[in-house]
């Protein structure tokens, strides 16, 4: 197997024990084998958890007319993540985008209250 020969780098006692150490060469190999995993790992996590509460709402701040896709963001959410966005992530948003409209004489935006009314009904209902 590939692998087996880079397992010293992750385990270094099977090295010691092998009275091998390691060399640039080897270790450039063992660091893009950890990325080629990390990768894979990340993007099967991404693809298994869905859309996280921070990724909705920077996509709402960055592209206010990403409401209309609001409905399709919110079923890829899994429940802990619109938990999060109904608990944190848009009382947060909403009070510093009050605080903030306060100092500017603007009255705040009303897209966390409907962010906030279709995530609640989104939500399961226990």
């Amino acid at each position: 197997m590939f692998i087996r020969p880079y397992l010293q780098f992750i385990h270094p006692s099977a090295g010691t024990r092998l009275c091998e150490g390691p060399d640039e060469t080897g270790a450039r190999i063992a660091q893009a084998l950890l990325e080629i995993i990390v990768n894979e790992l990340s993007a099967n996590r991404r693809q298994s958890y869905g859309v996280t509460a921070e990724q909705v709402v920077a996509k709402l701040q960055l592209d206010p007319s990403s409401i209309a896709i609001l409905d399709h963001l919110l079923r890829k959410m899994n429940e802990q993540e619109l938990e999060r966005l109904l608990i944190e992530a848009i009382p947060t948003r909403t009070w510093t985008a009050h605080g903030s409209s306060r100092r500017k004489k603007r009255p705040p935006s009303n897209t966390w209250h409907v962010v906030f009314r279709d995530g609640a009904g989104a939500a399961p209902t226990a």
